[in-house]
This record gives structure tokens, sequence and C-alpha cells, in this order.
């Protein structure tokens, strides 16, 4: 098989439950470029975070395989970096020590930590909250430290379930035009979970569809478009209206 960033091979997903078996994923083949910012769109139920788990090697498939740079996925590592849709700060930490916090794991000094967080502070718009502490912060700036503590870990791609599920519509709007920002200067590969059409379709190079539970990929979209992207235009909303049939059929 030809070389792949990220590669979902024949991968399946079995979970033993009181009622019996469940096959969340069966047979899935999916290939990431570096890069790349896909997005995943299903139904509840279709798989789209136990994608995420096995990518970040939360889970292990019950078939299959994955690999990251040919390498396998056998359990968490920090070339991977997940964005929850709950941003899960240390409270007692301010914005510099929470994004520094993967850095400190790491026992890199505290000069070459303030010399890395610096940086990523001002790429995620937060210059001047450095010393603010998570319970100051807007739901949306506290998803930006989470965003920057990802970038922090330099993974090799990035993995977000949601993260702006639980955002009111105008601060999710402006922080898809942010994640937009910060992921053209950082080129990182992040695949993103959403239940949102639009969301996908503004963010998104591929929009990966899902069938409901156990079908699988109904089709993988290549978005053309240029960014920004105006979701009043007719491109976008015959995109809209074609995953819509997907997703209703």
């Amino acid at each position: 098989m030809a070389y792949r960033y990220l590669n979902i091979e024949n991968v399946g997903k079995r979970y033993q439950t009181p009622n019996g078996a469940l096959d969340v994923l069966e047979s899935l083949d999916l290939r990431i470029e570096n890069h790349e910012f896909v997005c995943i769109v299903g139904p509840s139920g279709c798989g789209k975070t136990t994608i995420l788990n096995l990518i970040a090697g939360f889970e292990s498939p019950t078939s299959g395989r994955l690999t990251l740079l040919d390498e396998p996925i056998e359990g968490p590592g920090s070339d991977r970096a997940v964005v929850f849709q709950e941003a899960s700060l240390m409270p007692w930490m301010n914005v510099q020590s929470n994004i520094g916090l993967p850095l400190k794991v790491k026992h890199v000094s505290k000069e070459e930590r303030a010399a890395k967080v610096e940086p990523l502070i001002d790429t995620v718009g937060l210059k001047g909250f450095e010393r603010h502490f998570p319970w100051q912060l807007s739901g949306g700036m506290q998803q930006r430290v989470g965003i920057a503590r990802a970038l922090a870990m330099d993974p090799q791609i990035i993995l977000m379930d949601e993260p702006f599920g639980a955002l009111d519509a105008q601060t999710r709007e402006s922080m898809q035009e942010s994640l937009v920002d910060i992921w053209s200067k950082s080129k990182k590969t992040v695949v993103f979970i959403t239940h949102s059409i639009d969301e996908a379709l503004v963010l998104g190079d591929r929009v990966i569809v899902m069938g409901s539970r156990g079908t699988g990929v109904k089709d993988d979209i290549h978005v053309d478009l240029d960014r920004p992207r105006d979701s009043t235009t007719v491109p976008f909303n015959e995109l809209k209206k074609h995953i819509r049939e997907l997703l209703v059929n």
C-alpha cells in the first residue's frame, strides 16, 4: 500500500454491551495526508468520536490497523494532541502555565518554555491575557488556550472532538475563523469532528461523510473553495445540500 501520513486500514471496532456485541465501525479505510484539514460529519452513533479515539490511541481497533508516518498506533503519544469540547484547563494555572504544561511534563526548562509559549499566545490571539486564570476567560478564550496547549506539544496531528460545540453561535463563528488562521500558520494536520455541515465546509480541505452506525464512509468530499469561505455562495450551498442529502438518505 502506498505511503500515507495517517492510514486507517480495514478498521473495525466492536463494543460488548449488556445486549450483546455492538459493531460501531466495520472495514473502515481512510487516508489523510500531511497538512490536511479533514472534517468528519455524520449522525449520532456513527462512530465519529470512535475514529478520533482510535487515532489518539485511547482505544484499540477490534480489527485492522492504524499507522501514523508508517508507524503503528498502539496507544497515546506526544505525536498526537487532542482538543476536546471542554478545554479541560488546570484552574490553578494561568494562561501561560496551561499552555506550557506539556513542555513542563517533558522537563523543558522554564526559560525554554517561556520562549516557546510566547509566540503561541500571540498565534491564538491571547496577547495580554498571559496571567489570566481560566475562570477569568470566556469559553472561546479557554478553547484558544486548549488549542495553544496542543500546538505546544508540536504534534504530528491535532485531533479535535467538537471543540466549539458548547459555544454560542457568534463565538463559534469567530473561533472557526481563528482556527483557520491558526492552521494556516502552523500547517498541522487536523482531524476535526463536528455535527455541523456548515462548520465542516468552512473549515475542511476534505469532508468525510459517515453513514449510520456500521455503514462506514458515504462520501469523501474535497472542498475546492477559496478561504475565507462564504456560506451564502452557490457552490457552498450546493455542497451543503449534497451532504445533507447523504445524511438523510
